[in-house]
């Protein structure tokens, strides 16, 4: 299985990488790291794919790890997200808006006073990002129509704490809902952007 990591470039602690990659379920035969980072974490990465018999590729931009990936039945994201680090929040929503599956691991973010202090807890979980299922889409559009039926706007906002969630049989758990006359938009929990739901 092909995996592109996405991480800062240095890291303080690079084994969160190896936690992420754990916690992910995955067992990888290949990394894909960036060609044009030199520090620590890929560093790091390389040791630790060494010692673990894990060959790795190097990529010059993200185009071509996003080709590399959607070759592969399998392929995947894990990123160690960091709000000192925009470039990796900005991969993340490339490959998600690819359809690409992708594993955020936010302990960089738990960690942050600035993030997480006592006057505005936010606890963002590690979690899967993946492309909605025909299922999900069908029930948005029903929904959809079934409001402008009745012209009723639903909208609800991301508290990120898990106090208001649509939870799907399969685990999928969506945390916002934007329906009006003319859109279906839906955030997936733990996402940075949301999805549109095409309705024709």
């Amino acid at each position: 299985m092909r995996l592109l990591i996405a991480a800062p470039p240095n890291l303080l602690n690079p084994s969160h990488v190896r936690t992420a990659i754990e916690q992910s379920g995955l067992e990888p035969s290949e990394l894909l790291l960036n060609g044009k980072s030199r520090g620590s974490t890929r560093t790091w990465v390389r040791e630790w794919a060494k010692d673990n018999e894990i060959s790795v590729r190097e990529f010059d931009d993200t185009s071509e790890a996003f080709a590399l990936l959607e070759q592969e039945e399998e392929g995947a994201v894990v990123a160690v997200v960091s709000p000192d680090h925009p470039e990796t929040l900005n991969l993340v929503s490339k490959a998600e808006g690819k359809g690409l599956p992708v594993y955020i691991f936010r302990e960089l973010y738990r960690q942050d006073p600035r993030v997480n202090c006592r006057f505005s807890p936010v606890e963002r979980p590690d979690v899967w990002l993946k492309a909605l299922t025909t299922e999900q889409r069908d029930f948005f559009r029903r929904l959809h129509a079934l409001c402008k039926e009745y012209k009723v706007e639903l909208k609800t906002a991301a508290t990120g704490d898990g106090g208001s969630l649509l939870h799907f049989a399969d685990g999928t758990q969506f945390e916002a809902v934007d329906l009006d006359r003319k859109r279906c938009r839906v955030r997936p929990r733990g996402s940075f952007r949301y999805r549109k739901i095409p309705l024709e």
